[in-house]
């Protein structure tokens, strides 16, 4: 490992985080690191957490690269590793709750990654014991997939097991430059399809109160995997799809353009890259209430392969792009609605499967951003979670967009009517609100 830094081009996943980082300002720059409290084993002291921690930063350059982005040709300076004492913390009540507390606490301070390092790493101790391994990590470092990824080499490391050469950002982004018969592939198909977004959603900076409720539903996860098998689609774009007719049908518009979250670890080198990969795929989708439900879903499924296929571009090369060839509204970033589907939680069933769906009130977790966020996952249950500005829905429109995606599914799942305008997109009377 060379003891000198090593200048490089941005991939495109940390040039769209860090873009995004300069649209939000200040307000977002809390809400883009993730907290972790990794468990010790029982015999670490704290010269062994400190080297299993070192092993990871210097097995992963993302955890070891500042970032130069105010720039029109922006880059990333890999520095090589510089190991010091991790500060030491006595938990107060001691357990997995109070190490949990504590990294959220660290998470809510801001980092300046163009002059320090995109992490924060402290060890947590219980009557003086080192117990937990306490992480915040700075989203441009990190996606979810890189952070099971580091969690991974993290129990790897415990395990007394040796960790895998992956590919590292500077060689990926070194790939991306080098695709030039792709890029250009990718502005060409950006560029018609910014002919069809919707202006309603492209609004812009939303400074209003967010609010957020998750909806958890046995009976809809068990109905959109009716649909998939039925039709031979994913479920991930079964619930895309009940999203947009709900919308749709709730703010009286024939379309709606989602800003998809694409992982863009589609193949071997980009699958277990420790780094931030994800960019927006927006798709616009018209609901033709005359349409037959499965020829919409699998309208939508088709879409949504294809925009998923072209969401890994330079955001910076698309705007001068698409501003070359007269194109209003270049900007890549200005997406006021995101749908993130998350996969599989892995957790195993915790009931008989007959419980009634639920709607819980949660504290928003992010207040700046889009003016509507839908997370999707998926496990004993179908968990939706709406995040909505005020301008975008009232209170009370939250549960009866919720409501309703698992009405539709239902419904359709049952035994589709003839077309869209005959779904009930009205949410269940036995839905339950906490």
């Amino acid at each position: 490992m060379p003891n000198h830094p090593i200048t490089a081009p941005l991939t495109f996943g940390q040039l769209s985080l860090l873009r995004s980082l300069q649209q939000l300002g200040p307000a977002g720059a809390t809400e883009v690191n993730l907290a972790q409290a990794w468990r010790l084993p029982p015999d670490a002291g704290f010269e062994t957490a400190e080297r299993i921690w070192y092993d990871l930063v210097t097995h992963n350059e993302s955890l070891r690269t500042t970032y130069e982005y105010d720039t029109a040709e922006p880059v990333q300076i890999v520095h090589s590793v510089s190991p010091q004492p991790l500060q030491r913390i006595e938990l107060p009540g001691g357990g997995v709750e109070a190490a949990t507390a504590h990294v959220v606490g660290m998470a809510a301070q801001p980092m300046a990654v163009d002059t320090d390092l995109p992490w924060r790493a402290v060890i947590l101790t219980e009557s003086g014991r080192p117990r937990f391994l306490g992480l915040t990590v700075h989203h441009v470092a990190v996606d979810m997939i890189g952070m099971s990824t580091l969690r991974a080499q993290y129990e790897a490391l415990i395990s007394g097991r040796n960790l895998e050469t992956g590919c590292q950002p500077r060689e990926l982004a070194r790939v991306q430059m080098e695709s030039h018969a792709w890029r250009r592939e990718v502005l060409a198909y950006w560029a018609q399809e910014w002919t069809r977004l919707a202006p309603e959603d492209r609004r812009g900076a939303d400074p209003t109160e967010r609010v957020q409720a998750a909806m958890r539903s046995v009976d809809g996860l068990r109905a959109a995997r009716t649909i998939a098998e039925r039709l031979g689609i994913s479920l991930q774009s079964v619930v895309l799809g009940a999203v947009y007719l709900v919308l749709c049908r709730f703010t009286g518009r024939d379309r709606a353009t989602l800003g998809l979250t694409s992982s863009n670890r589609y193949d071997e080198r980009s699958a277990s890259v420790v780094s931030s990969m994800n960019q927006l795929a927006p798709l616009t989708i018209a609901v033709d209430l005359a349409a037959h439900p499965h020829d919409f879903l699998t309208r939508v499924f088709e879409s949504s392969m294809v925009a998923y296929a072209h969401g890994c571009y330079s955001v910076d090369e698309l705007h001068d792009h698409l501003a070359r060839h007269g194109v209003p509204d270049p900007d890549p970033m200005k997406f006021d609605c995101y749908f993130n589907f998350l996969g599989d939680s892995g957790r195993a069933p915790d009931s008989d499967g007959h419980e009634i769906t639920s709607i819980e009130w949660q504290t928003p977790a992010r207040r700046t951003g889009p003016s509507l966020s839908l997370l999707v996952s998926t496990g004993p249950a179908l968990l939706v979670v709406l995040r909505a500005s005020r301008r975008y829905l009232g209170d009370g429109d939250v549960p009866g967009i919720l409501g309703g995606v698992e009405s539709t599914l239902i419904e359709i799942a049952a035994g589709p009517p003839a077309d869209l305008a005959a779904v009930r997109v009205e949410p269940r009377a036995e839905l339950r609100q906490t």
